[in-house]
């Protein structure tokens, strides 16, 4: 269950990854994954790339459910 509000309709809930809750986000024109940690519609991390390189571990997370689920290779 999500701890922060998350108004994407598009998105994927991935579950909870310390006070970040993860998303999954594909449309026809972006796939990236999300990081909220606040209901705050601004305060989140996002970027594929990011999470590619290991730059946020939260987002790194993110990917890795996703290629779990089968979502993303």
């Amino acid at each position: 269950m999500a701890q922060h509000i998350h108004d994407c309709d598009d998105c994927i809930f991935l579950g909870v990854f310390v006070e970040y809750d993860l998303y999954f986000h594909k449309t026809d024109v972006e796939t990236t994954v999300l990081a909220r940690r606040s209901s705050n519609g601004p305060d989140y991390l996002s970027g594929l790339e990011f999470a590619r390189r290991g730059i946020h571990p939260p987002l790194v997370e993110a990917l890795a459910r996703a290629k779990t689920l089968g979502l993303i290779e």
